[in-house]
């Protein structure tokens, strides 16, 4: 018999697992949204190669691509968007772990979507965004993450 009177308990949060020192690509514009990330992600142990926009994420790239083992990029960004740092990043490598993070462009980013690439709508928990990059940098090589 269950008191009618007692809330449902609560869903337990998605614990993202820690990182490994692996280093990331973060290109987002807002500053907010960019802090918090960015925080969360050295918080778990991944080193953060921060861009505030889109031009930057390329310099980044051409400057740290060996360095870069992951990405994580807004879609609409001034100065280039995300979807051209990803075209930049695939050039690089086909296989590199990316995150399109988008609100109103979901449709627009799945497009791009492959098997080392996954779209993540805004707004969204950092728990799961840090679920979802240890589960594409786990992802066997040569192989599609889960």
């Amino acid at each position: 018999l269950v008191n009618v009177t007692e809330p449902a308990p609560e869903p337990e949060p998605a614990v993202a697992p820690d990182g490994h020192g692996e280093t990331i690509l973060l290109a987002e514009d807002d500053r907010q949204i960019r802090q918090i990330v960015a925080a969360a992600l050295v918080g778990s142990g991944y080193q953060v190669a921060l861009a505030r926009d889109g031009q930057e994420g390329l310099d980044l790239l051409e400057a740290r691509g060996d360095e870069i083992q992951a990405a994580i990029l807004d879609v609409d960004m001034p100065r280039r968007n995300g979807l051209e740092v990803l075209a930049a990043l695939r050039e690089r490598s086909a296989t590199v772990p990316a995150i399109i993070m988008t609100g109103a462009a979901a449709d627009q980013a799945r497009r791009h979507v492959d098997a080392y690439t996954r779209v993540l709508p805004k707004p969204f928990r950092v728990a799961d965004l840090g679920v979802l990059i240890r589960q594409l940098l786990d992802a066997p090589n040569g192989g599609p993450a889960p």
